[in-house]
This record gives C-alpha cells, structure tokens and sequence, in this order.
C-alpha cells in the first residue's frame, strides 16, 4: 500500500509548475502584445525600411548605375552584348538613307504643323484629317477606327508577311513655354474646364515619322513582299472618363486583323538620349503602374473663411500631403531607384477666400517589384491618414492598377538589333534589361502581337536634356530622319527576311555568285501565327 499523504504531495507539485507555466507564458504574450502595439503606432513605417533595406542589400545589384532614376532605368546597357551582334546586310539601305535626306525639310515642316495643333485623346480631327490628307497624295486608302484612329495598308508586289507600325496622335494637358516660333497657344475643354493643350509627350514625332515611312515604303511595294500596316492610334496618353478609345477600341474594332499582323514596331521620344541613339529592350517585361485618388474632406458642411476645429485647411494639408508622397521613394523606403511617386494633379476649392470642405489628389506609383508597389500603397494610406489627423479632417485612398508592362518580344528585339547595327552603328546603341515605362495602351498591342518599342534619342549634343512632359520640353528634329531610316529599313528587313526572299542581302566584293553565303537561319524572325 502507497502513503495518500505522498501521492497527494507529487500531485501538488505537478499542478504547482503547470501553474507558473501558463502565468508564464500569459506574461510573455501581454509582452509581445505590447511591442507589437508599440511598433505599430510609433515605428512601423522604421520597421517596413528595415525589411526593405534587407531585401535591397539582398538583390543589391553590382552596377552602380541602377540607382538612377526611373527615368533612366530603360537605357542601362549590358557591357559587350552589342559587340556580338551581327550586322545585317541589305541592298537597300543605302538608297533609303538617300530618299530621308531628300524629304527631311518636308518631314520638320509637317512635324511644326502638326505640333502647332495638338489635340486631347479621343478629339484628334484634325490630326486625323491631316493624316488622310497625306496618305491620299501618297495613293494610299485609309479608313478610321476607335472614333479618330487612322489606318493604312501598303500592299507589296507579291504575298508575304504583315508587318505594322504605330504611332501615337494625341497630346498632353500641359501649357507649353518652350519659347518656339511654331509653340502650341491651344486650348481645349477637359473634365468641364479649359486647360492648355501641347504635344509635350512628342507624339506629333512619331505621327511625321510614320508618314515618312509610308512614301518611302510606297515608293519600294513593287519590290517587296507582304504588307505594311500603318496605325495611327489616338488616345494613347488614356480616354478621357467615361469614354471608349486607345487601343483596346482599336483592337476591338480589328486592327490586328484582315490582315493579320504578324510583328509590329514603333518608336518614342527619349530625351535621355542624344539624337543618332537608341535603346532598346531585350528583356521579357517586369514592372507597373498603380494608379491612386486621396480624397480629403472637411467635417464642416459648408466652406468657411477661417481654418479652426470644425474647418480644417484642406490645401495646408494636400501641399504637405504632396511633400510627404514625394518623398517616401528616398527617406521611407531607400528604393529610389525602383519606385517613382507622382502626384499629376489637385482639384478642390472655388473661391480664393474660402477653404474648401473636399479635395482630390490623384497621382501614380511606378514600381519594378511588387513587394516595393505593396508597401509604398501602404505608406500612401498611412500619410494620408496622418495628414487628415494633422489637419482634423479625414482621408480616403482608393488605388487602381494599372497592369504589369510587358517588355518586347526577346525573339524579334534581338533580331532588331541586326538591323539597327548596320543603320546607326554600334556606338549609338543600348541594349536594356528593364521594359520602358510607355502608355498602356501600347502594352495591349505587346500582348498580342510580337513586338517591339524602340527609345529614339532626342537631345541635341551639348545641351541638357529636358523632361518629357513638361512645359520646357523641346526634341531636337534630327530625330525625325534618325526615325525614318530605322523604321524604313526594319520594314524592308523583316518583310524580305520572313517571307525567305533573299535578294535583298548585299553581295560582297570578294564573294562570287557561287561561294555567297545564305545567312544564319536564327538572324531571321520567325513570322508569328495569327492572334486569336
């Protein structure tokens, strides 16, 4: 028989230790509880730098040139990989180049004309007419699409490929002060008010460009296989709210199809670079755009003309607010090299004496990883919360994306460059590995048809370059013949190249009719399947 008064004392020390562990672990979790409070209410925007740090120094790259601007980031150039590339013979590039310097001065004429009368998205008429007018005197039928959109068919002598190019007609809600004999004095109405109006984004280049191309690709149809598709896409910079356009109506309405477009290029303006450069991307896209609204409102129901407790100053706030987004990129996150914060513009208030009790900031992030786009949208919440607690009043942030940018086809880029070497030579190319942050209405053509963007320098040598979008913006014109005898020559290239038509490759001096060599079967682009 066992002693009760034993069992009873073991059973005792048994509950006694389970006791302090449970007080034990209650202590240690009201510690923790209380940290974590702490971290969230004073020092959570410390701790989201920290992990950010964490990851920069993980994926920290080796070339100290990653940490320019985003603006930047679409020219940096891998060391020795243009050096490999092939330079692509053709017969014809030498009378090409002689036709663009023959219409040059008409090309600057046509580009002041059209950079004298810019048009918002979706109001392109007389864009649009110009446009017709000019492919009519070349013998080329054209016909509209997606409201003011224009497209043209070049049909060669025999069946082939369709090879499209493209270029932007709409301009920007920017007052232009460039100081130009032939600047923009337009006006037109936006969202029930009157805003200047410039081609400050370039695309007037592009549209010259693209006409350019047409007479001289016009003029060679009868020697060249297949079809070139000429697309004239409005509404690029994005429809105005409510309304239907940009490329998702153009494709909508089938200019992908009858004919098919087997690849497509086209080019835009980079002032980071000088006229006679070009970059162009290699890599399979990365990146993005997230689009957001802060909406501030004041409790007061009505406007008031004094700043106190029951009307805050919405405006003090929305211009600390903007200081306060500006920054996150560099002081909060140390990712100024992958995010750009942009606020594009402030509605609120109607009167200069009286506050007003609702305001709007709208504004985009342009982010290259994700993890980086997660926290600055929630940075973005945070200031605006801190904003409208600073000021008395309340903050609303709505965010909207904007899609992953898709970069060019690696297939046909490559293939570009072929060309691009025997036309600009290799000092004048870049090859990039981060997709250029474009519209996205051009990102809706990237996903269905192999394409490829090509960055067309347009500062003068010598000078600063100015900012795309901005009332100093000015692009040098020699870009337009730069322009011209890339796009002409890339056309001739891939009709003759995909169709297998090997006339077009220069016989050397030392080569006899029986010892020429074909060329490489990879240097050709392989002609893709119609899209579904």
């Amino acid at each position: 028989m066992y002693d009760d008064r034993f069992l009873r004392r073991r059973r005792g020390g048994r509950e006694s230790w389970r006791i302090v562990f449970l007080v034990g672990m209650i202590v240690s979790a009201v510690t923790l509880l209380v940290i974590c409070g702490r971290n969230l209410e004073e020092g959570q925007d410390r701790g989201i730098q920290v992990r950010s740090e964490r990851a920069a120094k993980k994926s920290k790259p080796k070339d100290e040139s990653l940490l320019l601007g985003l603006e930047d980031m679409p020219l940096l150039s891998r060391s020795g990989a243009i050096s490999r590339v092939r330079r692509r013979e053709s017969r014809f590039s030498r009378p090409i180049w002689g036709r663009v310097q023959a219409m040059e001065a008409d090309l600057q004429i046509l580009r002041r004309k059209l950079h004298k009368l810019p048009e918002l998205a979706n109001r392109e008429v007389r864009t649009a007419a110009m446009i017709r007018s000019a492919l009519k005197e070349l013998g080329l039928e054209s016909k509209g699409l997606a409201g003011t959109g224009v497209v043209a068919l070049i049909k060669g002598g025999r069946p082939g490929p369709v090879v499209a190019l493209r270029a932007a007609m709409d301009g920007v809600a920017v007052e232009e002060k460039s100081g130009l004999e032939y600047a923009s004095t337009e006006k037109a109405r936006f969202m029930r008010r009157m805003v200047p109006v410039s081609h400050a984004a370039g695309n007037e280049f592009e549209v010259a460009m693209l006409l350019g191309v047409a007479e001289i690709v016009s003029d060679l149809r009868s020697k060249l296989p297949g079809t070139v598709k000429l697309i004239f896409q409005p509404a690029s910079e994005g429809p105005p709210p409510g309304e239907r356009g940009g490329a998702r109506a153009m494709i909508a309405d089938g200019v992908l199809a009858a004919p098919s477009v087997n690849a497509l290029f086209a080019v835009q303006l980079q002032p980071q670079l000088r006229v006679t450069e070009i970059a162009i991307d290699t890599s399979t896209g990365g990146g993005g755009v997230a689009r957001f609204e802060i909406v501030l409102t004041s409790p007061s129901r009505g406007a008031c003309r004094r700043p106190g407790p029951r009307c805050p100053d919405l405006i003090a706030a929305a211009a600390q607010l903007v200081l306060n987004l500006r920054n996150i990129p560099h002081s909060r996150m140390n990712a100024a090299g992958r995010l750009l914060i942009t606020v594009g513009a402030i509605h609120g208030g109607r009167s200069g004496d009286m506050l007003p009790t609702k305001l709007a900031i709208k504004g985009t992030i342009r982010w290259r990883r994700i993890l980086d786009r997660n926290i600055a949208m929630h940075l973005v919440r945070r200031a605006a919360a801190a904003a409208a607690a600073l000021s008395g009043g309340r903050a609303r942030a709505t965010f909207k994306h904007g899609g992953i940018l898709i970069g060019n086809n690696p297939r046909l880029a490559q293939w570009t460059l072929g060309t691009a070497v025997r036309v600009l030579r290799r000092r004048g190319i870049r090859i990039s590995a981060v997709p250029p942050v474009t519209d996205s209405g051009f990102d809706q053509f990237r996903r269905r048809v192999p394409s490829v963007l090509i960055q067309l320098g347009s500062s003068t040598r010598g000078q600063k370059p100015s900012r795309i979008r901005t009332p100093g913006f000015v692009a040098d014109e020699g870009c337009l013949a730069v322009g011209v005898n890339l796009l002409s020559n890339l056309v001739v290239d891939y009709l003759l190249a995909a169709s297998g038509d090997l006339r077009s490759v220069k016989q050397r001096p030392h080569q006899t009719r029986r010892t020429r060599r074909t060329p490489r079967r990879a240097m050709t682009p392989a002609v893709s399947p119609p899209p579904r």
